[in-house]
């Protein structure tokens, strides 16, 4: 199952001449931020976002130090996990993960984890002008291509 820019993906790479999803960045622009800010970024705030709109539980991704590797949502759907995040959905776990295989290894033993937040932080607020634009940039993505996040469409 793939949904958003999964179903074009060959095309796309093509079109950009590129391997991976770096197409994103020439796509729709907010407020200087493009979709390819929220899948090396800005992840948590999209994920955030499709949680507070579809209350889509969010997973994340850590290395060994704790660092954010990538967030992203996760629901149960016809007995398939689906993937979640800025790029639409797919249930090809090697597929959605393979964007961030430099930072995951398996040497002996995986240098990552996958749990729920360690803790999701306060809603941006007032005095923070830049969260508020990511944001506001993300339910600007999230507007442009409702279906690809949106399960009713899948």
């Amino acid at each position: 199952m793939r949904y958003g820019f999964y179903t074009d993906l060959d095309e796309l790479r093509e079109e950009y001449d590129c391997s991976d999803f770096g197409f994103l960045e020439n796509e729709i622009q907010y407020k200087g931020l493009t979709p390819h800010d929220f899948l090396h970024g800005y992840c948590f705030e999209f994920a955030r976002y499709l949680n507070l709109l579809y209350h889509y539980p969010i997973e994340c991704i850590y290395a060994e130090d704790d660092s954010l590797i990538h967030a992203y949502c996760v629901i149960e759907k016809n007995n398939k996990s689906l993937f979640i995040d800025i790029r639409g959905c797919t249930d090809d776990w090697d597929e959605f993960i393979d964007d961030f295989a430099d930072f995951m290894t398996y040497y002996d033993e995986p240098n990552y984890y996958i749990e729920k937040p360690k803790n999701i932080p306060p809603l941006c607020k007032e005095d923070n002008v830049y969260l508020k634009d990511v944001f506001a940039a993300a339910k600007c993505f999230h507007d442009e291509n409702n279906d690809f996040y949106d399960e009713k469409y899948w």
